[in-house]
């Protein structure tokens, strides 16, 4: 189940149970960390090549029993430092890829994934600092040695940006842009059908920039306190007043609502555990909520939800353009 959670093909049912399993000693927590690890270096020394992350794991065992004298988390430990390449890693996947530049010179491009259920931080070479939630992919260059400093994202992520008026910054998803010179903000760009971009801006300034629904380049500003969202029908803008602490609350691990609708509520929890939520009865449209969750488990989430409200939950199916379950809301 960890090289499964790791590739990210874990049902929310098993990531529940892995969670729960992972919280029930400081060994298992160990465990679960050790053979994360060894996938993070299946993936490094892959560098361009897909890695069957199974099969690295099965030549683990093979050298564990090969080894029957020594402690098995040592022999672990000398697995994956013997497939690292040497490269210092904060969190999640990285993974390398090399592009040629027009003079010639070759820049490496690191992809850092986060899946199902994690939540990391990291910071990048200008020293800058993201948090990632999870499901979300961020590609960047490994020196930011031009004019700008440019990064991509699919998914959500926080910035905490370095003060550089002479190259400004900016984080392209696929719907919209957003630039700025120094500044914290929010972004929930994940790549999926009639799901609306957002930004939050906590501090500093951003501009956000889209096409219309002629194909016309469009820009407006951003000043704190605001959330920006991009309507995918309309291909317009809408500027509100937002609590960018209770959006941004995922990258402490939790979730913290603040007279929050059930649907904002339900966009949180569903970016983290990799679900999607349909309401089936519109009289919750209306309900609001305030308070801290700390729940580390979607089944326990949900059964608070139930507890609170009466609100019920059930599976229907499973998203074949997203990859995400399904949850309706009654």
């Amino acid at each position: 189940m960890l090289v499964r959670w790791f590739d990210g093909r874990l049902s929310p049912d098993e990531i529940d149970s892995l969670a729960s399993w992972i919280r029930e000693s400081p060994e298992n927590r160990a465990r679960a960390q050790h053979i994360y690890d060894i996938c993070f270096a299946a993936k490094m020394h892959s560098a361009g090549d897909r890695f069957n992350t199974e099969n690295a794991l099965a030549k683990v065992h093979a050298e564990i029993s090969a080894r029957r004298g020594r402690n098995i988390m040592a022999v672990i430990r000398n697995v994956a430092a013997a497939l690292l390449i040497p490269v210092v890693a904060a969190a999640s996947i990285f993974f390398f890829k090399v592009a040629n530049r027009p003079d010639n010179h070759q820049v490496q491009m690191i992809e850092v994934s986060t899946v199902t259920g994690m939540v990391s931080q990291f910071q990048l070479p200008d020293g800058s600092k993201v948090w990632m939630n999870a499901n979300s992919t961020l590609r960047y260059p490994s020196v930011f040695d031009g004019a700008t400093r440019d990064v991509e994202l699919d998914g959500e992520a926080f910035f905490d940006v370095a003060h550089d008026k002479t190259h400004p910054f900016s984080v392209h998803t696929a719907q919209m842009d957003i630039q700025v010179t120094g500044t914290r903000f929010n972004v929930d760009a994940y790549n999926l059908p009639d799901r609306n971009p957002r930004a939050w801006l906590e501090e500093g300034g951003i501009n956000l920039s889209w096409k219309d629904s002629s194909g016309e380049a469009q820009i407006v500003p951003v000043v704190p306190g605001q959330c920006a969202e991009l309507g995918m029908e309309t291909r317009t803008v809408s500027i509100a007043s937002a609590d960018i602490g209770g959006a941004a609350a995922w990258k402490d691990g939790g979730f913290s609502f603040m007279d929050t609708s059930l649907e904002e509520a339900l966009r949180q929890i569903g970016n983290r555990f990799h679900v999607s939520f349909v309401i089936a009865n519109k009289a919750l449209m209306t309900r609001k909520y305030t308070g801290d969750l700390r729940e580390e488990t979607l089944s326990g989430i949900l059964q608070n939800f139930s507890l609170a409200d009466g609100i019920r939950f059930r599976t229907i199916e499973k998203s074949v353009s997203s990859g995400r379950q399904i949850l309706e809301v009654y």
